[in-house]
């Protein structure tokens, strides 16, 4: 009978598989796991500061500041076509197709496109003499570019684009019969600006009926 009194006061031994000694486990190596990454992490910190400390005695940093824009002159040959044909068009545009009631304006704005000496002979016989023709008759025309007969012929210095297309003149009301025309126009590179980054400019206006 004691025997079995001493027996039942003894505290039972737990099991090596029971939940709480697996908990306990998992919870030892977890710890040590995050106590090597410590230690780990103190020599790592030290070498990134030494080396940050390294890097930053011996750069030289080198601050690229890009040149302001100096005045200058492209080439001909350092511009694309499509920079002078969208220049040229834009210039037809203003110049080839008016009404009475815009067609100051548009002149006024197309002589800022040319250079001499077509600038000289446009003041003279444009800007003076035509437009007065054109306010007075009331005379309105309209020219349509043909882009299959747009025509690119460059030069050393210059380069010649023509357009082709229909020109119809409108006088008093009544419209005259079309004509198949061309504008030849060349241009020249000059100093370029802030307004004309390219330094494109018109040297010269031809116009030409083509026969039917």
């Amino acid at each position: 009978m004691i025997d079995d009194l001493v027996k039942n006061s003894e505290i039972p031994e737990l099991r090596r598989g029971s939940d709480t000694i697996k908990a306990w486990e998992a919870y030892r190596d977890e710890a040590q796991l995050w106590r090597a990454l410590s230690l780990l992490q103190i020599p790592v910190t030290f070498l990134s500061l030494l080396l940050s400390l390294l890097i930053w005695m011996y750069s030289q940093p080198v601050i690229n500041i890009p040149p302001s824009p100096a005045p200058g002159e492209y080439s001909v040959g350092a511009i694309d076509d499509v920079v002078f044909v969208d220049y040229a068009q834009e210039f037809v545009n203003l110049f080839a197709s008016y009404t009475p009631v815009n067609a100051r304006k548009q002149f006024l704005e197309a002589r800022k496109f040319l250079t001499e000496p077509v600038l000289t002979k446009f003041n003279d016989e444009i800007i003076v003499q035509e437009l007065g023709v054109i306010e007075t008759t009331s005379r309105t025309q309209f020219f349509f570019v043909d882009p299959a007969a747009i025509v690119i012929k460059r030069g050393r210095n210059e380069i010649s684009i023509t357009f082709g297309g229909e020109r119809i003149k409108i006088l008093a009301g009544s419209q005259l019969p079309s004509v198949r025309s061309e504008y030849e126009i060349r241009l020249v590179t000059v100093p370029r600006n802030r307004l004309n980054p390219f330094g494109i400019a018109i040297k010269s206006i031809n116009l030409k009926d083509i026969e039917q």
